[in-house]
Protein backbone atom coordinates (compact mmCIF):
# COMPACT_ATOMS: atom_id res chain seq x y z
CA UNK A 1 0.00 0.00 0.00
CA UNK A 2 1.42 3.37 -1.01
CA UNK A 3 2.18 5.79 1.83
CA UNK A 4 0.09 8.94 2.19
CA UNK A 5 3.03 10.88 3.62
CA UNK A 6 2.98 14.45 2.22
CA UNK A 7 6.09 16.55 1.78
CA UNK A 8 6.01 20.30 2.54
CA UNK A 9 5.38 22.80 -0.27
CA UNK A 10 8.95 24.06 -0.31
CA UNK A 11 11.46 21.67 -1.84
CA UNK A 12 13.45 20.02 0.98
CA UNK A 13 17.13 20.93 1.34
CA UNK A 14 19.82 19.67 3.69
CA UNK A 15 23.55 20.11 4.24
CA UNK A 16 25.64 17.00 4.69
CA UNK A 17 29.31 16.17 4.94
CA UNK A 18 31.56 13.17 4.48
CA UNK A 19 34.37 12.05 6.73
CA UNK A 20 37.96 12.53 5.62
CA UNK A 21 38.81 9.60 3.35
CA UNK A 22 41.69 8.44 1.17
CA UNK A 23 42.00 10.44 -2.03
CA UNK A 24 41.66 7.58 -4.54
CA UNK A 25 38.48 7.64 -6.61
CA UNK A 26 36.96 4.47 -5.14
CA UNK A 27 37.23 5.81 -1.58
CA UNK A 28 35.95 9.25 -2.59
CA UNK A 29 33.00 7.76 -4.48
CA UNK A 30 32.14 5.34 -1.67
CA UNK A 31 32.11 8.09 0.97
CA UNK A 32 30.09 10.51 -1.14
CA UNK A 33 27.63 7.81 -2.21
CA UNK A 34 27.09 6.59 1.35
CA UNK A 35 26.43 10.13 2.52
CA UNK A 36 24.06 11.20 -0.25
CA UNK A 37 22.16 7.92 -0.44
CA UNK A 38 21.97 7.60 3.34
CA UNK A 39 20.60 11.10 3.86
CA UNK A 40 18.16 10.69 0.97
CA UNK A 41 16.84 7.39 2.30
CA UNK A 42 16.42 8.70 5.82
CA UNK A 43 14.57 11.77 4.60
CA UNK A 44 12.20 10.14 2.10
CA UNK A 45 11.64 6.53 3.16
CA UNK A 46 8.19 7.51 4.47
CA UNK A 47 7.09 8.07 0.87
CA UNK A 48 7.24 4.33 0.29
CA UNK A 49 6.91 3.24 -3.36
CA UNK A 50 6.87 6.82 -4.59
CA UNK A 51 10.43 7.16 -3.30
CA UNK A 52 11.78 3.68 -4.10
CA UNK A 53 10.81 4.10 -7.76
CA UNK A 54 13.41 6.90 -7.93
CA UNK A 55 16.29 4.71 -6.73
CA UNK A 56 17.79 4.04 -10.15
CA UNK A 57 17.67 7.71 -11.15
CA UNK A 58 19.22 8.79 -7.86
CA UNK A 59 22.06 6.27 -8.16
CA UNK A 60 22.80 7.48 -11.69
CA UNK A 61 22.84 11.07 -10.45
CA UNK A 62 25.18 10.18 -7.57
CA UNK A 63 27.55 8.40 -9.97
CA UNK A 64 27.84 11.43 -12.26
CA UNK A 65 28.24 13.77 -9.27
CA UNK A 66 31.15 11.72 -7.95
CA UNK A 67 32.88 11.45 -11.30
CA UNK A 68 32.41 15.12 -12.17
CA UNK A 69 33.62 16.45 -8.84
CA UNK A 70 36.65 14.15 -8.77
CA UNK A 71 37.68 15.13 -12.28
CA UNK A 72 37.27 18.83 -11.48
CA UNK A 73 39.36 18.45 -8.36
CA UNK A 74 42.12 16.56 -10.13
CA UNK A 75 42.19 19.24 -12.84
CA UNK A 76 42.93 21.85 -10.18
CA UNK A 77 45.89 19.81 -8.91
CA UNK A 78 47.85 18.83 -12.01
CA UNK A 79 50.76 16.46 -11.42
CA UNK A 80 49.56 15.79 -7.84
CA UNK A 81 48.00 12.29 -7.65
CA UNK A 82 44.87 12.57 -5.51
CA UNK A 83 45.33 9.00 -4.24
CA UNK A 84 48.19 10.29 -2.08
CA UNK A 85 45.99 12.93 -0.43
CA UNK A 86 42.86 12.92 1.74
CA UNK A 87 39.47 14.39 0.80
CA UNK A 88 36.34 15.55 2.65
CA UNK A 89 33.17 16.98 1.12
CA UNK A 90 30.43 19.33 2.35
CA UNK A 91 27.44 20.35 0.25
CA UNK A 92 23.75 21.17 0.28
CA UNK A 93 21.40 18.95 -1.65
CA UNK A 94 17.84 19.62 -2.76
CA UNK A 95 15.27 17.02 -3.77
CA UNK A 96 11.90 17.15 -5.49
CA UNK A 97 8.85 16.05 -3.52
CA UNK A 98 9.25 12.47 -4.72
CA UNK A 99 12.76 12.17 -3.28
CA UNK A 100 14.73 12.59 -6.51
CA UNK A 101 17.91 14.66 -6.32
CA UNK A 102 17.39 17.95 -8.13
CA UNK A 103 20.04 20.46 -7.15
CA UNK A 104 23.39 20.87 -5.38
CA UNK A 105 24.79 24.04 -3.84
CA UNK A 106 27.56 25.34 -1.57
CA UNK A 107 29.84 22.45 -2.46
CA UNK A 108 33.17 22.46 -0.59
CA UNK A 109 35.70 19.72 -1.25
CA UNK A 110 38.67 19.99 1.08
CA UNK A 111 42.00 18.34 0.30
CA UNK A 112 44.49 17.34 2.99
CA UNK A 113 48.09 16.21 2.78
CA UNK A 114 48.79 13.35 5.23
CA UNK A 115 51.93 13.76 7.29
CA UNK A 116 52.15 10.40 8.97
CA UNK A 117 50.50 7.85 11.22
CA UNK A 118 50.91 7.21 14.94
CA UNK A 119 50.83 3.49 15.73
CA UNK A 120 50.09 2.15 19.22
CA UNK A 121 50.04 -1.63 19.64
CA UNK A 122 48.01 -1.46 22.85
CA UNK A 123 47.21 0.84 25.74
CA UNK A 124 46.65 -0.14 29.35
CA UNK A 125 44.10 1.90 31.24
CA UNK A 126 45.39 2.20 34.78
CA UNK A 127 42.62 3.08 37.18
CA UNK A 128 43.58 5.62 39.81
CA UNK A 129 43.49 4.02 43.24
CA UNK A 130 44.40 7.20 45.06
CA UNK A 131 41.75 8.70 47.31
CA UNK A 132 41.22 12.39 46.75
CA UNK A 133 41.81 14.61 49.74
CA UNK A 134 39.30 17.42 49.94
CA UNK A 135 39.70 20.10 52.62
CA UNK A 136 36.82 22.54 53.09
CA UNK A 137 37.54 25.78 54.93
CA UNK A 138 34.31 27.45 55.97
CA UNK A 139 32.79 30.04 58.21
CA UNK A 140 29.78 29.19 60.35
CA UNK A 141 28.32 32.66 59.68
CA UNK A 142 28.82 32.59 55.92
CA UNK A 143 25.95 31.56 53.60
CA UNK A 144 28.36 30.77 50.74
CA UNK A 145 30.07 28.20 52.97
CA UNK A 146 26.78 26.34 53.31
CA UNK A 147 26.41 26.28 49.52
CA UNK A 148 29.89 24.85 48.95
CA UNK A 149 29.36 22.22 51.67
CA UNK A 150 26.06 21.20 50.04
CA UNK A 151 27.75 20.94 46.65
CA UNK A 152 30.47 18.71 48.12
CA UNK A 153 27.80 16.54 49.76
CA UNK A 154 26.06 16.04 46.40
CA UNK A 155 29.32 15.28 44.59
CA UNK A 156 30.32 12.77 47.25
CA UNK A 157 26.92 11.06 46.99
CA UNK A 158 27.29 10.77 43.21
CA UNK A 159 30.83 9.37 43.41
CA UNK A 160 30.00 6.85 46.08
CA UNK A 161 31.81 5.96 49.30
CA UNK A 162 35.57 5.76 49.45
CA UNK A 163 36.43 8.22 46.69
CA UNK A 164 36.98 11.30 48.85
CA UNK A 165 38.95 11.78 52.03
CA UNK A 166 37.14 14.84 53.29
CA UNK A 167 38.03 17.24 56.11
CA UNK A 168 36.35 20.45 57.22
CA UNK A 169 37.91 23.33 59.14
CA UNK A 170 36.20 26.32 60.72
CA UNK A 171 38.17 29.38 59.63
CA UNK A 172 37.01 31.29 62.73
CA UNK A 173 38.51 28.64 65.00
CA UNK A 174 42.18 29.07 65.95
CA UNK A 175 43.07 25.47 65.07
CA UNK A 176 41.28 25.76 61.74
CA UNK A 177 43.03 29.07 61.01
CA UNK A 178 46.47 27.50 61.59
CA UNK A 179 45.74 24.74 59.06
CA UNK A 180 44.33 27.33 56.65
CA UNK A 181 47.55 29.34 56.88
CA UNK A 182 49.60 26.24 56.07
CA UNK A 183 47.49 25.60 52.97
CA UNK A 184 47.60 29.26 51.86
CA UNK A 185 43.88 29.83 52.39
CA UNK A 186 43.14 33.57 52.70
CA UNK A 187 39.38 33.70 52.15
CA UNK A 188 36.47 31.37 52.86
CA UNK A 189 34.74 29.37 51.69
CA UNK A 190 37.68 27.64 50.07
CA UNK A 191 38.37 24.08 48.97
CA UNK A 192 41.83 22.55 48.75
CA UNK A 193 42.14 19.37 46.68
CA UNK A 194 45.21 17.19 47.19
CA UNK A 195 47.08 20.11 48.78
CA UNK A 196 47.00 22.17 45.58
CA UNK A 197 46.16 25.87 45.33
CA UNK A 198 42.91 26.79 47.13
CA UNK A 199 39.70 27.18 45.14
CA UNK A 200 37.97 30.25 46.57
CA UNK A 201 34.17 30.02 46.71
CA UNK A 202 34.12 27.45 43.87
CA UNK A 203 30.99 26.60 41.94
CA UNK A 204 29.79 23.01 41.79
CA UNK A 205 30.94 22.81 38.17
CA UNK A 206 34.48 23.82 39.14
CA UNK A 207 34.54 21.34 42.01
CA UNK A 208 33.28 18.48 39.84
CA UNK A 209 35.81 19.31 37.13
CA UNK A 210 38.77 19.30 39.53
CA UNK A 211 37.67 16.13 41.32
CA UNK A 212 36.96 14.25 38.09
CA UNK A 213 40.36 15.35 36.81
CA UNK A 214 41.98 13.67 39.80
CA UNK A 215 39.87 10.54 39.36
CA UNK A 216 40.73 10.19 35.66
CA UNK A 217 42.59 6.95 34.87
CA UNK A 218 46.10 6.90 33.50
CA UNK A 219 46.59 5.58 29.97
CA UNK A 220 49.87 3.72 29.39
CA UNK A 221 50.55 3.29 25.63
CA UNK A 222 52.74 0.31 24.71
CA UNK A 223 54.97 -0.03 21.65
CA UNK A 224 54.44 3.43 20.16
CA UNK A 225 55.95 4.53 16.87
CA UNK A 226 55.27 7.19 14.26
CA UNK A 227 55.55 6.46 10.55
CA UNK A 228 55.99 9.35 8.15
CA UNK A 229 53.87 9.25 5.01
CA UNK A 230 56.17 7.93 2.27
CA UNK A 231 54.75 10.36 -0.30
CA UNK A 232 55.20 13.39 1.94
CA UNK A 233 58.41 14.63 0.32
CA UNK A 234 57.51 14.45 -3.38
CA UNK A 235 53.90 15.52 -2.89
CA UNK A 236 54.94 18.45 -0.73
CA UNK A 237 57.31 19.64 -3.46
CA UNK A 238 54.57 19.46 -6.09
CA UNK A 239 52.10 21.33 -3.88
CA UNK A 240 54.72 23.98 -3.11
CA UNK A 241 55.20 24.47 -6.86
CA UNK A 242 51.45 25.04 -7.27
CA UNK A 243 51.38 27.55 -4.42
CA UNK A 244 54.17 29.62 -5.97
CA UNK A 245 52.33 29.88 -9.28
Amino acid sequence: MQSSFIMPRELPEMEFRTTIVAGDYDSFRAALTRSIVGVTFKKFKKLGLRFYSKKAQNMAIVDIICRTFYEKLQAELPDVPLQHLRIATVMKIKWDREGQIRDLSDVRISVYEPVGELLIRSANIMKSSERIQVDLFYSSVDFASKTVRRDLDLIEQELGPGCLERHEYDYLDSAGRRIADKKNVKLVPAVVINDEEPLENPSRMVLEGKIHEKLAPYVDPIDVKFNLEVTLGPIHKKLATLIRQ
